[in-house]
């Protein structure tokens, strides 16, 4: 996450030790900070890989020349021969990834049944075991009791 932040801001004209001495933070507090979204942008991949592999999700060429044509037109550049190089460069199969967990995330979408306000707030409300919020426990909490809670 930190080598993509680095290379978002380079894009930007903002070179990584000149970002690292604004934050006034060095890599490693910086990598320390994005523990918990990292942690979480892996939990979210490892899903949507299940996803992908349990739903035998493959793109197409079709799919894929889809996925470039955006690129390809703010390149001025045609999304066969965007393809073309990509797949010369050895970088089509990571793109046709990224398409099958695109995929996978609307596939996921699609099939979600929508819930109301009110139960996704009552659920919010369960105890469950290791939810750590300063109320750990049903016992005189106001939390709801659950078995073997």
């Amino acid at each position: 996450m930190l080598e993509q932040t680095f290379s978002a801001l380079a894009r930007q004209g903002i070179g990584k030790d000149t970002y690292l001495k604004i934050s006034g933070k060095d890599e490693e507090e910086l990598a320390h900070e994005a523990e918990p979204e990292a942690a979480a942008a892996l939990r979210r991949e490892a899903v949507l890989a299940a996803v992908v592999a349990a739903e035998q999700i493959e793109p197409s060429d079709e799919d894929v020349l889809e996925a470039l044509t955006p690129a390809a037109t703010r390149d001025g550049s045609d999304p066969v021969e965007l393809m073309e190089r990509l797949r010369k460069a050895g970088r089509l199969e990571e793109l046709r990834d990224d398409v099958a967990t695109t995929k996978a995330a609307e596939l996921l979408v699609a099939e979600a049944t929508p819930i109301s306000v009110e139960q996704a707030k009552a659920r919010q409300k369960l105890w469950t075991p290791g939810k750590d919020d300063g109320e750990s426990g049903p016992a005189g909490s106001g939390q709801l009791w659950t078995p073997g809670s």
